[in-house]
């Protein structure tokens, strides 16, 4: 017989997925992608204290804007030199989802966040 001793600590909310999302392979770099409310992919991806000045200034106009009800949260690491580009990056992503899922993907539909290891 297993007894389970319950935590002391408060066990956070669970939510499952609507949707599955994928892994791409872009250029040798891993993106994972989920879609979710453009509330929450943006409520993710709007920290982006860690990244440097000029990558930061560069990133903030991009994941800012609302383009609906939901969003492609884009996830990478943060030592993916294709951050650098956020312009060819984000097409690329836009392209492997729109091939993925039969629907056009925009720029303007992902939130891209690079991903530091805790």
């Amino acid at each position: 017989m297993i007894t389970l001793v319950r935590s002391k600590t408060t066990i956070p909310s669970v939510k499952p997925l609507d949707y599955a999302g994928f892994v791409l392979d872009v250029k040798g770099h891993k993106v994972v992608a989920l879609k979710l409310s453009s509330k929450v992919a943006t409520e993710i991806a709007g920290d982006v204290s860690v990244l440097s000045e000029s990558l930061l200034s560069k990133l903030k106009g991009k994941i800012s804007g609302d383009s609906g009800t939901e969003r492609w949260l884009a996830v990478t690491s943060i030592a993916n030199p294709m951050l650098e580009d956020y312009e060819t990056f984000g097409s690329l992503i836009a392209q492997g989802l729109t091939t993925a899922i039969g629907i056009p993907v925009g720029k303007t539909d992902l939130a891209i966040v690079g991903s530091i290891r805790i």
